[in-house]
């Protein structure tokens, strides 16, 4: 992932600074590219009191600044993964990060979805904003999946939020089991049956057989 390398791989680390959903895109394979390096700044990979870096001229959309550069203008990788998990959020319900109700009043994207998933039958009333492409049941649980993961972008405290490189090791690990889910089976050269993907066992990866089949 783009966001990744500009944390992790750089040297300076470079915060994006405006990742919002106008600045990712796609080219002709779908594969989304990062747009508008305008604002990026170098920056202190880890998130500490004495290791930040602050600015006075707070930039950015609406909908997407974390909560530590809107109140101080702190400057740091985890600001990225703050926006990072409103597009997610974007991209799951296929609604804007910021809702305008029937009254005029807006209401962050991120807030509703927070509300949701504190109630007993969160993932019932998740289900009545999830993107309606979304409509296999794997999709559903994926979609769910992704919904906890956007969330544990968003929380309040950064030091508190994933670093991208745990945001994409959680996405490995969603496909993985996914895939898992609802690969097919073919014949083996031995004769039984094994899922067409691979799952990691003991340090290795191994073909999963298939029950019943």
């Amino acid at each position: 992932m783009d966001f990744e390398y500009l944390h992790n791989f750089t040297d300076p680390c470079y915060v994006h600074k405006a990742i919002n959903t106008d600045n990712i895109l796609l080219n002709k394979d779908l594969r989304a590219k990062i747009a508008n390096f305008t604002l990026a700044k170098e920056s202190d990979r880890e998130v500490t009191s004495s290791c930040s870096y602050y600015t006075s001229h707070v930039v950015g959309t609406r909908g997407y600044m974390a909560p530590e550069y809107l109140d101080s203008g702190r400057v740091t990788s985890k600001m990225d993964v703050y926006a990072f998990g409103v597009v997610l959020l974007e991209l799951i319900t296929g609604k804007d990060s910021i809702i305008v109700q029937d009254d005029g009043s807006e209401t962050m994207l991120s807030s509703i979805i927070l509300n949701l998933i504190d109630k007993d039958d969160a993932e019932e009333k998740l289900d009545l904003f999830i993107n309606p492409s979304l409509v296999g049941n794997s999709e559903k649980v994926c979609a769910i999946q992704l919904v906890k993961l956007s969330l544990a972008c968003l929380v309040e405290e950064p030091s508190r939020r994933p670093n991208m490189a745990e945001v994409v090791l959680s996405f490995l690990r969603i496909y993985t089991e996914i895939e898992t889910r609802t690969s097919p089976c073919r014949i083996n050269d031995s004769g039984s049956t094994e899922r067409l993907n691979r799952i990691e066992c003991d340090g290795e990866m191994k073909s999963e057989e298939c029950d019943g089949e």
